[in-house]
């Protein structure tokens, strides 16, 4: 599993696009397959169901079906991490999304620093609208401290 079939893979569940868009960025990206040609060409007209059922045999065909959800999710976020400690990245929206991957692995706890970043990321935003901080409101320049050290622990705790 190679951190490009991550990312795409990550895309997916995490509902950054729509499953048409999805499958031309996996065509651009060099990956083929008919079913996924099939559901590049295919619309938001057609029936979710249909759209399912092209989805998962493009991902058969692919061989990406064998991957557990959970191991490229974890993986994404390792990524994200990595790329938020080398500024490849906004370390604020990368959080989000590590959150996000939280959320949707049912609160692993590799990935719990990030419910704290998260708090952090809301009192930081809610501050930039009323100018009121809360109990856990950072500045800009903390914030992003904060969220590379948990990156870093979060890349540790993959090591150990």
């Amino acid at each position: 599993m190679n951190d490009e079939v991550v990312k795409l893979l990550a895309e997916q569940p995490l509902g950054k696009e729509g499953v048409s868009d999805w499958a031309i960025k996996c065509l651009e990206n060099g990956f083929d397959s008919k079913s996924l040609r099939m559901l590049s060409a295919m619309n938001n007209s057609y029936s979710p169901s249909e759209l399912d059922d092209y989805l998962r045999r493009s991902l058969e065909e692919l061989g990406w079906d064998k991957i557990k959800r959970r191991d490229f999710l974890m993986r994404y976020a390792e990524i994200l991490a990595q790329e938020i400690i080398e500024d490849k990245i906004d370390s604020i929206k990368a959080s989000l999304e590590i959150y996000d991957i939280l959320k949707d692995l049912d609160y692993p706890p590799k990935l719990q620093g990030f419910f704290d970043i998260n708090e952090m990321v809301w009192d930081y935003e809610y501050f930039l609208k009323t100018e009121e901080k809360g109990y856990y409101y950072r500045s800009k320049k903390e914030l992003i401290r904060e969220i590379k050290r948990v990156s870093e622990e979060l890349l540790k705790s993959k090591r150990v």
